[in-house]
């Protein structure tokens, strides 16, 4: 990722001084609603930024927005995450459901002898129901945050876009408190005198002194490499070392 770092981090140190910090742990959550939050709306309507691909970019941008934003951040982000939020945003398009539904292969005929669909085309088809119902259930979420209230279909709706942006926050939690552990150790004069288990120990007390719930620190640890060994990998059925 040399030559894209080398765009992401003078912008990640742009967006650093000019969004102030009170704000910076609320962006994961805002860029995960934000395609929830735009209305069912039409198909068609709206031009390009309400095409599939025009919310893929519009969404995909909201979610490297929120991550080059962060305190310390160096230009690096989180694919997954950004792919994810590209994807959302597609599917949160006026009309995705149809388009996806018109790219569905043609069933096989009931009539005898006629040829099955090859394992291609299942797969095909395969990915694209989950896609059109991942549409519909957006397009659902966008109708009932449209005008939300106090009731189970406005918990369903949110449910998505919260589970995103605390797995995000969480993300970026352990990613600052792993920069401040090793810059720690770098002015220390120690290089190599930390093990990972200090690391995981003082990534656990940034999570937990930030209110995240252990499922969270065990899913960050997981995603910097850090999940087994020391404390979490004893807990969890391993061994030290």
């Amino acid at each position: 990722m040399g030559l894209l770092k080398k765009l992401t981090k003078p912008l990640s140190k742009f967006l650093d001084k000019v969004v102030p910090n009170e704000i910076k742990p609320a962006l994961p959550y805002l860029s995960a609603f934000a395609p929830f939050m735009m209305g069912p709306g039409t198909a068609g309507a709206g031009g390009f930024w309400n095409s599939m691909r025009g919310r893929a970019l519009l969404m995909g941008g909201a979610n490297l927005g929120s991550q080059l934003a962060q305190e310390g951040s160096e230009g690096e982000f989180d694919k997954l995450s950004l792919a994810m939020a590209s994807g959302i945003g597609a599917l949160s398009a006026p009309g995705a459901s149809e388009y996806l539904g018109s790219k569905m292969a043609l069933q096989p005929s009931p009539a005898p002898g006629a040829p099955d669909l090859t394992m291609f085309q299942k797969a095909k088809n395969l990915g694209l129901e989950g896609a059109i119902k991942g549409a519909d259930f957006i397009s659902k979420s966008q109708a009932t945050l449209d005008n939300p209230g106090f009731n189970l279909a406005t918990l369903e709706a949110g449910a998505i876009p919260i589970t995103q942006g605390t797995g995000d926050l969480a993300r970026i939690t352990a990613e600052q408190a792993l920069r401040d552990f090793e810059n720690q150790e770098g002015e220390s004069g120690m290089p190599g005198g930390y093990t990972d288990d200090g690391r995981r120990m003082a990534i656990r007390s940034a999570m937990e002194a930030a209110g995240h719930i252990e499922e969270e620190i065990l899913d960050a640890l997981a995603s910097l490499g850090l999940r087994q060994g020391g404390i979490v990998g004893l807990k969890h059925g391993g061994r030290i070392g």
